[in-house]
């Protein structure tokens, strides 16, 4: 009954926290108890952190937003045996709502240039990062997904008209490299599911790698967030070629 107490605490003063700090620390601690109580003793912790994140605004949602990265972070780490089933049954309805909400916010700070909006996108982002990753059986089977996948690739190729050097462009480009990131993790641990998406980006790193190699030709470096892009790009492009489940296999006469 303490312990439940506790964790119920441990949601309800998310709007009451003003100090990043210790909004921090609160968000590992709820990670860590996530870890060993979910889902037998605490079930409702995704939809009372999705039900926070919808009724805030601010720096209310960043918090909660912060607080659920933090959480499924910490339980994607442990998805193994039953723990990867519960992570795959509550993946859907959260991906869902967060979809939505990248979509928003990313449309707002793209056409109002807020930073706000452009700050919420990319906390977004993080956990649909780990959600993808870690919380589909088979991403090829998630409309979902699929949709995502697709917005991912539209930013990826139009990431020349975005403006480093303006603050929301700098969170843009961080969302970006998180984007290629993810790219390759999934298609190291999906191999097969990923391939339906596969020659979509494995152009996109093509354009990327020639773009890069033009720059470094006429300019002689790349910016930081370019060259981080480059290398995810390389590091695509050889993970596809060295793949053995790319392979056509021949079978003997």
């Amino acid at each position: 009954e303490e312990k439940a107490s506790l964790r119920l605490g441990l949601i309800s003063r998310l709007e009451q926290l003003t100090n990043q700090q210790v909004a921090k620390q609160l968000a590992l601690t709820v990670a860590k108890v996530a870890r060993t109580d979910w889902p037998e003793q605490w079930p409702t912790l995704f939809p009372d952190l999705l039900n926070t994140v919808r009724s805030s605004e601010g720096l209310a949602r960043s918090h909660a937003l912060a607080f659920l990265y933090a959480v499924v972070k910490e339980v994607s780490a442990k998805v193994v045996g039953p723990t990867r089933r519960h992570m795959q049954e509550a993946t859907p309805e959260m991906f869902s709502f967060l979809l939505s909400l990248w979509t928003q916010s990313s449309a707002a700070a793209l056409q109002t240039q807020s930073h706000e909006a452009a700050h919420v996108s990319l906390l977004v982002l993080k956990v649909m990062r780990k959600l993808v990753t870690f919380g589909f059986s088979r991403v090829d089977l998630s409309p979902d997904v699929a949709t995502f996948l697709q917005a991912v690739l539209v930013r990826l190729e139009g990431r020349s008209a975005v403006d480093p050097s303006t603050p929301c462009g700098a969170l843009e480009f961080k969302s970006l490299v998180k984007m290629s990131v993810m790219v390759n993790e999934v298609q190291h641990q999906q191999p097969l599911p990923f391939s339906v998406f596969l020659p979509a980006f494995l152009a996109n790193a093509l354009q990327t790698i020639q773009n890069a190699s033009k720059t470094l030709t006429e300019v002689g470096e790349l910016s930081e967030a370019e060259e981080r892009l480059t290398i995810r790009s390389l590091l695509l492009v050889n993970a596809s070629l060295l793949s053995t489940h790319y392979r056509k296999t021949h079978k003997p006469r």
